[in-house]
């Protein structure tokens, strides 16, 4: 009788075992999902986006909402039983980092596993911005040099005017030209970070 409720006890913590290893792949699969979805909105707020403003209001204020919905959508994967919250979204103005946490919790039966994740997303135009701040500051230095040399030689002339005008449409064209490569440089993979993960 005794090995009998042995053989019982050890099937019950192996079921037991295999439920919780199973849950927890669960709701890391609600969270992968999530991600997936969260790297999808990134790329279209960069693509609909011109700086840093227009990035995070992507994801606050009235959009916030909207977020929410589109990342917590795992209606075409298997998952059952799984419930997604999300806290309000923190901006860190220092550096332009949205935060927020995701819980994933699972039930089956009488059981649960719940999934704690921070996640960060970079503003890709704050870096952006303050590359193109320090260009232009070394620009300006360098005009201000030229402006002195121009006045000290009286070269003015209005071939040379047409020549710095042309040289201005061109440096026009050419920001132009670098905001479109700036977005097809931003990789969404860069800018969302899921860390600190925890069972609670």
């Amino acid at each position: 009788m005794m090995c009998i409720n042995l053989i019982y006890t050890n099937n019950n913590i192996h079921s037991l075992d295999f439920k919780n290893i199973n849950m927890k792949e669960e709701s890391l699969s609600a969270i992968e999902i999530v991600y997936s979805n969260i790297l999808r909105e990134v790329k279209n707020a960069v693509e609909l986006s011109e700086n840093k403003e227009e990035f995070r209001e992507y994801f606050l204020g009235n959009n916030y909402y909207k977020f929410i919905n589109n990342i917590e959508d795992i209606s075409k994967s298997s998952l059952k039983n799984i419930t997604l919250k999300f806290s309000e979204i923190d901006l860190c103005l220092e550096n332009e980092i949205l935060q927020f946490d995701i819980v994933s919790k699972v039930k089956n039966e009488n059981y649960k596993k719940t999934i704690k994740v921070n996640v960060n997303i970079k503003n890709p135009w704050y870096t952006k911005e303050k590359d193109i701040e320090k260009e232009n500051e070394v620009k300006n230095n360098e005009e201000t040099k030229n402006n002195h040399t121009l006045e000290n030689t009286d070269l003015i002339q209005s071939d040379h005017i047409k020549s710095v005008e042309s040289i201005e449409i061109d440096n026009q064209n050419q920001e132009i030209l670098e905001d479109i490569n700036i977005k097809l440089d931003i990789d969404e993979k860069d800018l969302v970070t899921i860390y600190d993960y925890k069972e609670i």
